[in-house]
């Protein structure tokens, strides 16, 4: 796949992680009156639906490093200090500053728990654990890229399913213990990762394999998705928080991601699959880790005027979002014409997420 293509599915994944987010009222109202024929439920099947996002951000990150290492010698103080300076600075920066604001700008022995809990464990706002998942494989994909081997990425599916639901609830009716994890645990997104590291090491063989079960990779994605859409049903009629069931650490979302995404990559490879100026997606593309940063800032002011108003709320924050961020690089960009050589400007572009 092609960077137009993976900037194109990077847009894509990034306002499926949007629409996630706006959908939540109307997740919180479908399970107090559980109407089938509401437009609350369709809002929570356009949340299902959605669901491919953050596995797909994951494979396209493995699969890009993948590309760019690709039979070429890693230098690891080189890549480490590319690698932290782009997405670990952001994060270190913007979670110290959440967090003295949460803590009234009180350092205390609490400030520093709390600190080490979300720099490891969940992150300090409620999408930064992406942050955390993906430093983790940036930690290991040096070393990862060296083996090429479907045995590994077997073993690394079935660790997966491990700390997938509803493998908790099998080992339970097995009477066998079952250790939970953090949703961050590396190895429940690790096979994401390596799947775009292995596609991108046999991608030869893996166009003729996908051109040619195209149909297969259609089956699956529709399967999985209405088991996803079972799952929420049975448990929200069966007046479970949605919270405790709908993650991405299910079997439906695994197979529904994979499939999604290989059956995007395999409509890729023949023939032309859009038509967009290369140009405008490259720079949409470029501004989509800034607003998976801040987009919650913006949700959060939107939520004050639009709770309710799921459809005008998701179109407003896609719209801000990108064209806010569009601006700020188009201005950023035009201040380092003029002064080249100012750090503050390319500090700025880090904390901003638009390197």
């Amino acid at each position: 796949m092609n960077l137009y293509y993976s900037n194109i599915l990077r847009i894509v994944s990034i306002i499926a992680v949007l629409i996630i987010h706006t959908t939540y009222a109307s997740q919180k109202q479908f399970a107090v009156d559980l109407n089938l024929w509401s437009f609350d439920a369709f809002f929570v099947l356009l949340n299902q639906l959605a669901r491919f996002s953050v596995p797909v951000f994951v494979i396209l990150s493995g699969y890009g490093l993948a590309s760019k290492y690709h039979q070429k010698e890693i230098n690891l103080k080189e890549f480490y200090v590319q690698r932290f300076s782009k997405i670990g600075i952001p994060f270190l920066f913007w979670t110290i500053l959440l967090l003295l604001i949460r803590h009234s700008f009180i350092i205390d022995e609490k400030f520093f728990y709390d600190l080490i809990y979300y720099l490891f464990v969940t992150g300090v706002d409620y999408h930064f654990y992406f942050f955390i998942i993906i430093l983790q494989c940036y930690l290991v994909f040096p070393f990862i890229i060296k083996i090429n081997n479907k045995i590994f990425l077997l073993i690394l599916f079935i660790l997966q399913l491990y700390n997938y639901s509803p493998t908790d609830k099998i080992f339970g009716f097995l009477g066998v213990s079952y250790i939970i994890f953090p949703s961050t645990f590396l190895f429940s997104w690790l096979f994401y990762f390596y799947l775009g590291i292995f596609l991108k090491q046999n991608e030869e063989k893996f166009k003729l394999f996908l051109a040619k079960y195209q149909f297969l990779l259609v089956s699956i994605l529709l399967i999985s998705f209405i088991m996803m859409v079972y799952e929420y049903l049975y448990y929200s009629f069966n007046r479970v928080p949605f919270y405790n069931y709908d993650h991405f650490h299910r079997y439906s979302v695994l197979f529904y991601a994979v499939s999604f995404f290989m059956l995007f990559y395999s409509l890729t490879i023949k023939k032309p699959l859009f038509s967009f100026r290369e140009d405008l997606v490259s720079k949409i593309s470029h501004v989509t880790f800034a607003v998976y940063i801040f987009h919650t800032q913006i949700l959060r002011i939107l939520d004050i005027y639009l709770f309710s108003f799921v459809a005008i709320k998701t179109f407003l924050l896609i719209l801000i979002s990108f064209i806010i961020f569009i601006y700020i690089n188009n201005f950023i960009n035009k201040l380092q014409e003029i002064y080249y050589k100012n750090y503050l400007i390319n500090i700025i572009k880090q904390l901003l997420g638009l390197i």
